[in-house]
């Protein structure tokens, strides 16, 4: 579990396809602290993202895909969401990949510091030539698998238009704020976050809070919420929220 001084700142051929990440332009979400002197995170070291044959005909499209990414002091991938994938199937490929993907950190004034990014996913004329080892069959099918594929896709919501209103189903363990004398410190919290398509917050971010002990005892009591997963006409979705912590003081 991250701790809140690490979030504050914030062509393989055959039966799978090759795609890989690209950050864009001005991708830099958020740093820890001053910007005077930044150096945004740049991809170093990545296994390519293998995506099922069935869905090779997405590389054709011009809808690529797009994710927020954490990147931590040290250059791994501590968390991340998709914003947008033409095709639900990618979540699972894009884990895999970005479990292996190193950056190099971000460095504000010298020093490396975690920071959320927006990457690219480029999908069109991804794998090429690689297709062409399919049979006719496996190409059809292929090509039937794609044209269902509008449907499939997942897009950030917002919470007006879920089929049904976000609800806690689990609240977790609550942590508590206690500073170095023992005294619980209490007070309200703001959390940024989102919710998967399985109803688990993810890139957490304290907005508001100066006192790192209540923000980590905020940030680690979200971590172990769960929601109903969130769905727009029936489609399983992401959604970006803000809620209020209250720790108690008694």
């Amino acid at each position: 579990m991250n701790s809140v001084n690490r979030i504050d700142s914030v062509n393989k051929i055959g039966a799978s396809l090759s795609l890989f990440l690209a950050i864009l332009p001005g991708a830099l979400v958020e740093a820890s602290t001053d910007l005077s002197e930044q150096k945004d995170p740049v991809v170093i070291e990545q296994e390519p993202m293998l995506v099922p044959y069935q869905f090779w005909n997405i590389t054709h499209s011009w809808d690529d895909g797009r994710i927020l990414v954490r990147v931590g002091p040290d250059g791994n991938v501590e968390d991340w969401i998709p914003l947008k994938l033409p095709h639900r199937a990618l979540i699972l490929s894009l884990e895999r990949c970005l479990s292996t993907t190193k950056f190099t950190p971000a460095i504000t004034d010298g020093k490396a510091v975690p920071c959320d990014v927006r990457l690219d996913v480029p999908l069109r004329g991804a794998g090429g030539y690689g297709v062409m080892n399919q049979t006719i069959v496996d190409h059809i099918e292929s090509m039937q698998a794609s044209m269902g594929a509008n449907p499939d896709s997942l897009i950030l919501s917002s919470a007006d238009q879920l089929d049904t209103p976000l609800k806690l189903l689990e609240r977790g363990n609550p942590y508590l704020a206690v500073d170095d004398e023992g005294n619980l410190l209490g007070g309200t919290v703001r959390i940024e976050f989102y919710i998967d398509t399985e109803g688990k917050p993810r890139m957490l971010r304290v907005l508001d809070q100066p006192n790192p002990i209540m923000a980590n005892a905020a940030f680690e009591t979200v971590s172990g919420f769960r929601f109903n997963p969130p769905k727009v006409n029936g489609d399983p979705t992401v959604v970006k929220v803000r809620i209020p912590v209250v720790l108690a003081s008694k």
